[in-house]
């Protein structure tokens, strides 16, 4: 499946009424001649059938689906001391709502109830997102003072194939952001095998065996 086919059949599965050529134009970005030809495609190949996405389609995005969340939270949030004093950031209230569960409701709307928070700074702390989310699982970064994200990925590097990985630090306002897009400015990952220590080409646009991608609705695109 190219992207163009991707968008497409993503675009259809997220939305509840069927979408028009046009409409489908207007919401992909792609000309309607392009948006036509990749119809017609997808017809062929029996993920389209009268104007919305078949069983056939779906499960032709089921590798795509993101299967898991990870938090890298596991710092000391310096620019917001003094609050960060005798709290972690991601248990910090705005508007009187933990800011990382803001996070995790946005990830249990959309189904993905396999989530990881990798933990550093004043760790015992985050044992109390347990009464509300015995879900959640904690992977400990010892090495959180010495270094930045890059240790707290390390500590899960086994975790990121189909995930999407997130920054402790962004915050979901709204239902209707929270439906587009679950990361901010994280980013979801498939990996062809399995991450190794050399984590940092993670982050590369370039990096033979990774995709950079962003997600809806719990599918990522593909570039």
């Amino acid at each position: 499946m190219d992207k163009k086919q991707f968008t497409l059949l993503s675009s259809l599965a997220t939305h509840p009424a069927s979408l028009s050529q046009r409409q489908l134009s207007s919401l992909t970005g792609y000309a309607l001649g392009s948006v036509n030809a990749v119809y017609r495609e997808c017809a062929r190949q029996g993920y389209l059938s009268e104007g919305a996405i078949t069983p056939l389609g779906l499960d032709a995005l089921e590798p795509y689906r993101v299967k898991r969340a990870i938090f890298l939270a596991a710092g000391f949030s310096a620019r917001l001391a003094p609050i960060t004093f005798n709290t972690p950031k991601p248990l910090v209230q705005v508007n009187g709502t933990r800011i990382i569960d803001g996070l995790i409701d946005a990830c249990l709307a959309l189904d993905i109830k396999e989530i990881y928070v990798v933990r550093g700074y004043l760790a015992g702390q985050f044992d109390q997102l347990l009464a509300k989310y015995p879900m959640v699982k904690f992977l400990e970064n010892p090495a959180y003072n010495e270094s930045n994200n890059i240790t707290s990925a390390v500590v899960a590097k086994e975790h990121f194939a189909n995930a999407y990985a997130c920054h402790r630090s962004a915050l979901c306002g709204t239902a209707a952001w929270r439906q587009r897009t679950v990361l901010g400015t994280g980013t979801a990952v498939r990996l062809q095998k399995p991450l190794s220590s050399r984590i940092a080409p993670m982050f590369g646009d370039r990096h033979q065996g990774n995709r950079h991608l962003q997600g809806t609705e719990g599918y990522r695109s593909i570039i």
